[in-house]
């Protein structure tokens, strides 16, 4: 079976080789009736992440070798409704930013590839797809000698920006995931470990990690450092207080302190941070 029959391989045109981007990539489409089959094969590099009807369906893809993509095979027919319908993939491109080392992913150009399968209907990638580049992330170093670039954004309405969307020629070998998907369960915590306050100390000496001089000209320019930031973080007991109910936490700040509150999950995860946050009132810089 063909992992695609009319999809094309795209990007956002002139960025396929561009560091550290964030890509967006939408179809919007009718459903008219019940449909048996609604398929979606995905192939992306480096990472992609699957919305449907604004909902998160799947994060990929699985990894492989250079010259490769493995395809996800995905049945979203759960997350359909008659009428307008969309999906958007955002893709997350390191291309070669880290001197060609990294054992986070292949380090190629970026890339997706998307087939939708309605019954005897296809919607698919192609030049067509509406494109969209984020504007307001922040340049951000490693987050180790081996891994990819932090991820930093402004958040605001400005955010994103409408790019041009091309079609490039297939540079890889497609194959069958062949092995299980992220189940994308939701976790909750166990237990509160620690409640407290915080203090940022500018005078801490932070040195430069082992890597930074042979990566000079990345880190010579970036914008923001939190992970020195995060080495200037002072922590003391509280005088706030802090009440916890079924599942609710509640945080009585005292007078000019920073409060934070450490979770147990119980063992270790991969996925996605989640917070409901209600607040009675806070100052403009708080976050």
């Amino acid at each position: 079976m063909s992992l695609f029959i009319d999809a094309k391989p795209v990007f956002l045109k002139g960025l396929e080789k561009e560091h550290n981007i964030i890509a967006c990539f939408k179809k919007d489409f009718e459903v008219l009736e019940n449909v048996k089959t609604a398929r979606i094969n995905i192939a992306a590099r480096s990472f992609y992440r699957l919305y449907v009807n604004g909902v998160l369906v799947m994060h990929g893809p699985a990894r492989t070798a250079h010259k490769y993509l493995r395809v996800d095979e995905l049945d979203i027919g759960l997350h359909l409704k008659k009428g307008l319908n969309e999906i958007c993939i955002y893709v997350i491109s390191y291309s070669d930013c880290f001197n060609g080392y990294s054992n986070d992913c292949t380090l190629e150009k970026g890339l997706l590839m998307f087939e939708l399968t309605l019954d005897d209907r296809r919607i698919f990638s192609d030049r067509t797809v509406q494109g969209y580049r984020m504007t307001k992330r922040i340049k951000a170093g490693r987050i180790s000698h081996s891994r990819g670039a932090g991820e930093i954004y402004v958040l605001d309405d400005d955010m994103y920006e409408a790019h041009e969307v091309e079609e490039l020629t297939l540079d890889a070998y497609l194959l069958e995931r062949g092995m299980e998907y992220p189940d994308l369960f939701r976790v909750d915590t166990v237990r509160m470990l620690e409640f407290g306050s915080f203090a940022y100390d500018e005078g801490i000496n932070v040195l430069p990690e082992f890597y930074e001089p042979d990566y000079n000209e990345c880190y010579a320019n970036l914008e923001y450092r939190p992970d020195q930031d995060a080495k200037r973080i002072v922590c003391h007991p509280s005088r706030g207080e802090f009440h916890a109910q079924k599942g609710v936490y509640e945080i009585n700040a005292a007078e000019g302190e920073n409060p934070y509150v450490l979770f147990d999950f119980g063992k270790s995860h991969v996925g996605f941070v989640t917070l409901d946050l209600e607040m009675e009132s806070y100052e403009e810089d708080a976050f």
